[in-house]
This record gives C-alpha cells, structure tokens and sequence, in this order.
C-alpha cells in the first residue's frame, strides 16, 4: 500500500500506524521547519500525539508520574531530547481500563493519558519504529 506524505510517497505497513504517524509528523516538521513561530506548538502537538513510552516512578490515585523521552527541535530537526518527568492520567474518578500500575513498570501513553502496561520488548520495538519515523520525517 502506498500513501503520499508532504511531497512523498511511502510504502505503508497496513497493520501498523506508520502511515498516520508519518502524517502527522510530516506537515508538523515542515511547519516548524517554515514558521519559526509555530515551532514550539508543532513539537508539542508532535510530541503529545505520538504515541510515546514512559516508566512509571509514582502512582498517585488518577495520576501517573513517569520518566519519558520528549522529541526535541533544533530548527531543522526532529530528535529525541532529554529524559524529563511527567505527570499523565490513567483513569477518571478511580476507574479505568487498565490494571494497577506498579513503580518501574513501562507504559505507553497519548497525549496526557496512560493506555497500556509496555514490556520491555514491546518498548524496544515502539522506540524503533519511533526512530524509523524520524528518520523519514528528518530526510
């Protein structure tokens, strides 16, 4: 399957979400790229849209405190920056759709929300599809 991304056209995984993800990273890069004044909000609609991975440090009633990697912006190009901690949501009024969550346990989010507990390799290949993204986007 082919989709057009910006002015490309990329082979998509259909079982896979590579093509939203990349059209969504695309029209963002290149509007920070053009528009320096929309590059901060660009990276943060980047970055919270995506979805993203995080270790739980606290658990606290409806909130979650992780450790995730934000993407970072140098004007040019997309990277992963510093690891920063975080405070997501993981369900509403004590109920949720997921089981309790440990200390150290690895999640994945979108936006402010918690959507599942990650095994490590499950981790690896979300962190590697990531930087496949960016790669492509980064062209």
């Amino acid at each position: 399957m082919q989709q057009v991304v910006g002015t490309r056209q990329i082979a998509v995984e259909p079982r896979h979400r590579r093509g939203h993800v990349c059209g969504v990273l695309q029209p963002h890069a290149d509007c920070a790229r053009h528009d320096r004044r929309k590059a901060e909000h660009a990276l943060t609609v980047l970055d919270q849209c995506r979805i993203r991975w995080g270790k739980v440090l606290a658990v606290q009633g409806d909130q979650v405190v992780v450790e995730s990697t934000p993407l970072a912006w140098d004007g040019q190009q997309l990277a992963f920056g510093e690891r920063i901690t975080e405070t997501v949501t993981r369900s509403l009024d004590g109920i949720s759709l997921m089981d309790d969550l440990a200390v150290g346990d690895w999640v994945s989010m979108h936006w402010e929300w918690v959507c599942d507990v990650l095994s490590e390799r499950q981790v690896r290949y979300l962190r590697d599809f990531t930087v496949r993204h960016l790669r492509i986007v980064n062209e």
